[in-house]
């Protein structure tokens, strides 16, 4: 959409109408929360006004191209994975209740895959943190002496704790 043009922001009675219907689905059949039923409008009229501003006046004719473009959109405007997932859930089902209400034969749905999520780095000690423990006072408990020779054991070699579990008597 060329930015001197003006976006429209309701949802046309066509939508509206579908969105109504899915919800009530939702409360009636489903027994759903309210917070998730509105979680659902909300992504639901997100779309609608997505798809009416690029001409689509019923979110029920969208096709597989249509919801990408919509997914492209939200990535543009940097809304975070896990949103869009979500978003993306809602519509899924959405399109099912289409199906199931005879509106739809399909789902343009079905082509498509959940953003990945990206997989967060695992949080580390800070190099103090590991001087600390190393430096710690040994007691003649042999638990407390087997926890810390593993734990030089880990910082020495850059080993994971399940590869210095697995480790067996003669590997050492």
């Amino acid at each position: 959409m060329a930015k001197t043009e003006r976006e429209l922001t309701y949802v046309p009675a066509a939508s509206q109408a579908h969105i109504d219907g899915f919800i009530e689905m939702l409360w009636l059949e489903k027994g759903l929360s309210d917070h998730t039923q509105q979680s659902y409008r909300t992504d639901l009229t997100k779309l609608a006004i997505f798809s009416n501003n690029q001409g689509v006046k019923d979110i029920a004719v969208l096709t597989t191209e249509q919801l990408q473009d919509y997914l492209a959109y939200r990535h543009d405007k940097g809304l975070s994975t896990r949103s869009t997932q979500r978003a993306l859930s809602a519509i899924r089902a959405f399109f099912v209740f289409l199906i199931s209400k005879q509106v739809r034969v399909d789902s343009p749905v079905s082509a498509l895959s959940n953003p990945k999520t990206p997989k967060a780095l695992p949080s580390s000690l800070s190099e103090q943190q590991v001087e600390d423990l190393l430096n710690a006072p040994l007691t003649d408990d042999p638990i407390e002496c087997r926890d810390k020779s593993m734990l030089e054991v880990l910082y020495a070699t850059g080993l994971r704790v399940s590869e210095l579990i697995g480790l067996t008597m003669d590997q050492i």
